[in-house]
């Protein structure tokens, strides 16, 4: 299992943290899942597929145990449960129509 540096990680987390603003923080839960390029039509579909990107990225790159210290960390920064249900919805293996 790969790990991210200190610096990394706090890049990734942070260009998490953008895009789950960007898609109105706690409306970003109910944004669907973007899962393939073909579906980006706008900002936030382009943004919801983003997302996507990373978690895939992360879980491929790192396993479970990354992607869990991500949202771990998205949450914890912005001290914000919604943080962490908008990633857990995107990045547990189960997109959501």
């Amino acid at each position: 299992m790969t790990m991210l540096n200190e610096e990394t990680m706090a890049s990734v987390v942070d260009r998490s943290i953008e895009i789950y603003r960007a898609l109105g923080s706690a409306e970003a839960i109910m944004v669907p899942a973007v899962i393939t390029a073909a579906e980006v039509v706008d900002r936030e579909t382009g943004l919801s597929f983003a997302i996507q990107q990373i978690g895939w990225t992360l879980e491929a790159i790192g396993g479970p145990n990354l992607v869990a210290e991500v949202i771990y960390q998205v949450e914890d920064r912005l001290d914000d449960v919604n943080a962490a249900v908008f990633l857990n919805r995107r990045w547990d293996g189960y997109p959501r129509p």
